[in-house]
C-alpha cells in the first residue's frame, strides 16, 4: 500500500481489497503483473461507477505497471482512489524516483509511455517514498 494513503485495506499479493474510498492490489513482479494490473483496474472502474473511464484507465494503469516492472524491476501496488470529480490511480512501487527528477515528475515523450498518461491526465506526478520507492499518481476527469 502507498505510504500516507488511507483508507485502503491492505491485501495479500493477487488479492483485491475495496475500502470506503477505494480499491487496491499487490501484483508480484513478473512479465504478466501489467496485463492482470490492466484487468483489475478496468474491472474496479466498473465496480466504482466510472465504466466510462475504462479505456483511459486501462492504458494509464497498463503504462505506470509497466515501467514498475521494467525500470524499476519490482512489484507493485494499484490503489485507485475515487473522488466528486476526478479518479486518482497510484502506482507505488520500490523504485527509487529516477536522479534529478525529484518532485519534477518523470520524463514523457509525446505520444509514448507517459506522454499518452500525460494527454490523458487531468494532472499527474511521482512522490518520492524514501528509501521504500516512489507512487506515480494519476488524476482522470470523470
Amino acid at each position: 500500500m502507498v505510504p500516507g494513503v488511507e483508507h485502503l485495506d491492505v491485501v495479500q499479493s493477487g488479492q483485491a481489497a475495496t475500502g470506503a474510498a477505494g480499491m487496491s492490489r499487490v501484483f508480484a513482479f513478473s512479465r504478466d503483473a501489467p496485463a492482470a494490473a490492466r484487468h483489475f483496474a478496468v474491472d474496479a472502474v466498473r465496480r466504482l461507477g466510472a465504466a466510462d473511464l475504462a479505456d483511459d484507465i486501462a492504458l494509464v494503469v497498463t503504462e505506470l505497471a509497466a515501467n514498475a516492472i521494467v525500470h524499476a524491476q519490482s512489484g507493485f501496488t494499484v490503489d485507485i482512489l475515487p473522488g466528486r470529480d476526478t479518479l486518482r490511480i497510484s502506482v507505488y512501487d520500490t523504485g527509487p524516483v529516477p536522479p534529478g527528477e525529484a518532485g519534477a515528475g518523470l520524463p514523457a515523450e509525446p505520444l509514448h509511455g507517459l506522454g499518452a498518461v500525460d494527454m490523458l491526465a487531468r494532472r499527474w506526478g511521482v512522490e518520492p517514498a524514501g528509501r521504500t520507492g516512489k507512487s506515480v499518481w494519476v488524476e482522470l476527469a470523470r
